[in-house]
């Protein structure tokens, strides 16, 4: 066919392509929904330096060449640097200078961390926990460096949960969302971004007790539209280790228009 094709007039050459064309995006496409559905393991690496031997949660700055790793044993979050932006064969531990102590005391940390997130450019970090119930907010002098973090003031949410699992804030940090662990996602509307010192009010709830429960964190892409749940116990306990994925019709909008 490509020699026919080939020795063709040119007026025939582009007929041939332009009816080959929607072939070709054809597979294009079903090969990107395939990546995209059926994602493939690629690598990994033990984070059970630093003092911390049962990891918890996980986030990386904005180009992907620091890495942050919660951990359960000692409350400490440990940092790692990537050579090339989120590839983890060029990772290393930070060393234990480039940790910081989220339980230092009962007033400045929480000696149970369940989620973790940074503003925009990684001067605040903000760290929930389950025994004080609260999200706590810290300033780092230095931009994704966790050894230059202070704590700042904290915002409780036991009104709404004892047991938050999970954070995320919206691209501006004007939304603040906290999981509770049975499976509601809660909503906040901050009046200053990345500021819990500015007024904080309730904002939406979703229930996704029916799909999921057990959740333990939520992550939403750059604009906001998909949503993704992770949790290790599925609605009828028949599944552990799910993320699930949620289509928003409005961006960090969860009041309506949620679909699984």
């Amino acid at each position: 066919m490509w020699a026919k094709l080939l020795s063709a007039s040119p007026r025939r050459i582009l007929y041939g392509l332009v009816l080959l064309c929607p072939i070709i995006l054809f597979f294009l496409v079903a090969r990107m929904v395939l990546a995209l559905t059926n994602p493939s393991f690629v690598d990994s690496y033990p984070v059970t330096g630093g003092g911390e031997t049962t990891p918890r949660y996980l986030a990386f700055n904005t180009d992907g060449t620091k890495m942050f790793v919660v951990g359960g044993t000692n409350d400490r979050m440990l940092e790692y640097a990537l050579g090339t932006g989120f590839d983890f064969s060029t990772l290393s531990y930070s060393g234990n200078s480039e940790r910081f102590n989220l339980n230092l005391n009962g007033a400045t940390g929480d000696s149970a961390p369940r989620g973790l997130a940074f503003n925009t450019d990684g001067t605040k970090l903000f760290v929930v926990g389950n025994v004080g119930n609260e999200v706590n907010e810290y300033d780092l002098t230095t931009a994704f460096d966790v050894s230059t973090a202070s704590f700042a003031t904290r915002f409780s949410v036991a009104g709404d949960t004892t047991a938050p699992q999970g954070l995320a804030f919206n691209a501006d940090g004007t939304k603040m969302f906290v999981l509770h662990k049975p499976g509601t996602i809660f909503g906040y509307d901050l009046s200053a971004g990345f500021d819990l010192d500015s007024t904080v009010s309730d904002g939406a709830d979703l229930d996704v007790s029916g799909t999921t429960q057990r959740i333990r964190d939520v992550e939403f892409n750059p604009d906001g539209t998909k949503m993704f749940v992770s949790s290790n116990d599925s609605a009828n306990g028949s599944a552990y280790g799910e993320i699930h994925e949620f289509a928003l019709d409005t961006g960090f909008d969860i009041s309506t228009g949620v679909s699984h």
